[in-house]
């Protein structure tokens, strides 16, 4: 008979929020980076995608928390809420750099 595995610990899941959120920082960087430099729409669009997926991530590991946090994770928890106030904060200043081009995006829901 087939026993189910258990679930991952959940702090293993705060090493995979913290992996996802440094991804998409570093993405949004790059993308900032490349705006301000001037890059062409061809150079934007890829890395676009790619803070889109990086973001996606953040949020599919953020939903697996489930309201549920491990016991001694204020410290991890305020770490990665700095992470998500920064990438709010590069994700203005690109949308405002991108909106000052005449690039249109699709708001969000």
């Amino acid at each position: 008979m087939a026993q189910t595995p258990l679930p991952a610990p959940l702090t293993d899941s705060w090493s995979v929020l913290e992996d996802h959120c440094a991804t998409a920082l570093s993405t949004s960087r790059d993308l900032l980076t490349r705006l301000e430099a001037g890059a062409a729409a061809d150079d934007i669009v890829p890395l676009l995608q790619r803070e889109y997926e990086a973001v996606a991530g953040v949020r599919e590991q953020i939903a697996r928390f489930g309201g549920r946090l491990p016991a001694n994770s204020a410290e991890r928890r305020d770490e990665v809420a700095g992470h998500l106030a920064e990438l709010m904060r590069l994700d203005e200043i690109s949308r405002d750099l991108m909106s000052r081009r005449g690039v249109r995006l699709r708001t969000r829901a």
